[in-house]
């Protein structure tokens, strides 16, 4: 009998699609069709129940399939409090693979309400057998503090009991925190991580590395921390006070986060360049740091003048980071990095600034590898080094690391060379204060100043580790994204050739200039980004190729 036709059986002699139909009954119709992209399912709250329980399903037979627990996460990161979303975790703590998203979106945009029309062949599509069906899926699950995530985590629950399986909801969280707990269960054999050992790892991490370098936690200079009014602020006041940290957390989110996101947050923080909210009290000079929503970017800044901020984005994370291992390498064994047998590489996109790029392949001597905007992309290429780091400019991003590389690595040192051996296990202490499977603000936090601190720098000097050049972010309308088609990494067009031919003669009308355009993943636009070396130019260079596509695109229409 075909696993199709077993599965019709079970389902038809079963109850199964009658308590769907049941369940569903209070979730009110489907509104609209939902996508899933990097951000899972996101819309209004009030769209969302149905959503929600139908993920609460799907999850459940995707666990069946890993034969693990799958993560389930509610939250719309920086999106307005009105907002929320349910992203959907791999058992190993990465995001869900992009096989699976086709069928995830059949799942919950079924128009069937007992999901008849769609579950059978799911069951199909993920190879799951008659005996599979005997063994139930297990579900974890967090959430943000949005007034509705309850609800909705509710929702998943119930989804997920409705096919057979249980569920483990570990409440409050940030999303790291979530992909965390999926990450350690997998490692624990399918035992629910706790909690509180994503604080005891990161702060054993820290106090080893610290105690390494003669210092401790308390070494740590104060912080003003702009939480965003997000889950970030409750759990990193309690990672806080576990790792005696001397932290000022501002836009906590308590008792509830209604102004979540509002002029504050790092998104904010990061694309207006101004203080959040909050802020105007806080002492010029002064280091501060932004979470988003749900505390998987950060920021740093500090007030320079009354309400204007210096901003420390992603590319200069990449350069702190690089530098201190740069720094601890050479210290260990006295050669620059690219003379050493491990593959180190830093992973960026086109976004990246030009300053940044220079700075960490000329000066810092580690290569530079530019791949296509979005996080699944930058992760998947830092998995392939020994050590690789990536961060976007917008401040998400994290280290990974081989473990067994950097075991041979340290079998290079002789055994008489205490010093060095010391420092070894210094670099080993440093690159465990990372999130090994997603950006995470508070971890990343810990990892920056465990920099500051083991570099002996303040926030004013990492500002001027290298000049960022001044950019130009632009956009405009087309009546046809598609015919517009950039290369492997974004940087250029390979059609219509017309138009990068351009944009490479303009760029040597402008000292230092580079631009690049690429299509909107989501909108009828296209994306421009432009450098030069004053800001004048720069946004000369921009007006220069949006005005060339305007009058390019009219044209195609004409001749069309």
């Amino acid at each position: 009998v075909s696993t199709q036709s077993t599965w019709d059986c079970y389902f038809m002699e079963g109850s199964v699609f009658k308590n769907i139909l049941k369940a569903s009954a209070k979730y009110g119709e489907l509104k609209g069709f939902f996508s899933y992209g990097t951000a899972g399912f996101r819309s209004l709250a009030t769209k969302l129940p149905l959503v929600c329980f139908r993920v609460g399903v799907f999850a459940s037979l995707l666990s069946l399939q890993k034969k693990a627990p799958i993560g389930v996460m509610i939250t719309a990161s920086h999106n307005p409090a009105p907002d929320n979303g349910v992203k959907i975790i791999n058992f190993n703590g990465l995001m869900m693979e992009q096989i699976y998203e086709p069928l995830a979106e059949s799942v919950i945009n079924c128009k069937d309400p007992s999901l008849s029309s769609i579950l059978p062949e799911a069951y199909a599509k993920l190879g799951l057998t008659e005996e599979d069906r005997k063994k139930p899926g297990t579900v974890l699950i967090g959430k943000d503090t949005r007034s509705s995530s309850k609800d909705l985590a509710m929702a998943v629950c119930e989804g997920a009991s409705i096919m057979g399986g249980g569920f483990f909801d570990y409440g409050y969280l940030t999303t790291p925190q979530m992909h965390y707990m999926a990450y350690k269960t997998s490692l624990n054999m399918g035992k629910f991580a706790s909690l509180s050992q994503y604080g005891d790892d990161f702060n054993s991490a820290l106090s080893a590395f610290l105690g390494g370098i003669g210092k401790t936690n308390e070494s740590i200079e104060l912080t003003y921390v702009d939480a965003g009014d997000g889950i970030g602020g409750r759990q990193f006041e309690e990672l806080s006070k576990l790792l005696k940290l001397k932290m000022k957390v501002v836009n906590i989110g308590v008792p509830e986060p209604l102004f979540l996101n509002d002029k504050c947050g790092a998104e904010f923080v990061q694309k207006e360049k101004k203080l959040p909210r909050n802020f105007l009290d806080v002492p010029e000079k002064v280091k501060c740091a932004s979470f988003d929503g749900d505390a998987d970017r950060i920021v740093y800044f500090y007030k320079d003048t009354k309400e204007s901020i210096i901003l420390i984005d992603g590319d200069r994370i990449i350069a702190l980071v690089c530098t201190t291992i740069q720094s601890l390498l050479k210290g260990i064994f006295h050669k620059d990095v690219k003379e050493l047998p491990i593959h180190i590489g830093v992973v960026q996109t086109a976004y990246a600034n030009n300053g940044a790029t220079t700075y960490i392949r000329s000066v810092l001597g580690f290569p530079v590898v530019m791949v296509p905007t979005g996080v699944k992309y930058l992760h998947a290429k830092a998995e392939e080094y020994d050590i690789g780091i990536y961060f976007e400019a917008n401040g998400h991003g994290t280290l990974l690391y081989k473990k067994d590389k950097l075991a041979n690595l340290e079998k290079l040192i002789p055994a008489e060379n205490v010093h060095e051996k010391a420092l070894f296990q210094v670099l080993s202490n440093f690159l465990a204060i990372a999130n090994p499977v997603v950006g995470d603000a508070m971890v990343n936090l810990l990892l920056i100043e465990a920099s500051l601190c083991y570099l002996n720098i303040t926030i004013q000097l990492w500002e001027k580790m290298y000049r960022d050049l001044p950019s130009r972010t632009t956009k405009t309308p087309v009546k046809d994204k598609f015919m517009f088609k950039p290369n492997e990494d974004e940087t250029k067009l390979v059609c219509p050739i017309d138009v990068q031919n351009f944009i490479d003669a303009t760029a040597l009308k402008y000292k230092s200039g580079r631009a690049f355009v690429r299509p909107s993943g989501t909108e009828d636009i296209l994306r421009i980004y432009a450098e030069a070396d004053t800001q004048e130019e720069a946004d000369k260079y921009a007006e220069d190729v949006k005005s060339f596509l305007t009058k390019y695109s009219q044209l195609r229409i004409i001749i069309a």
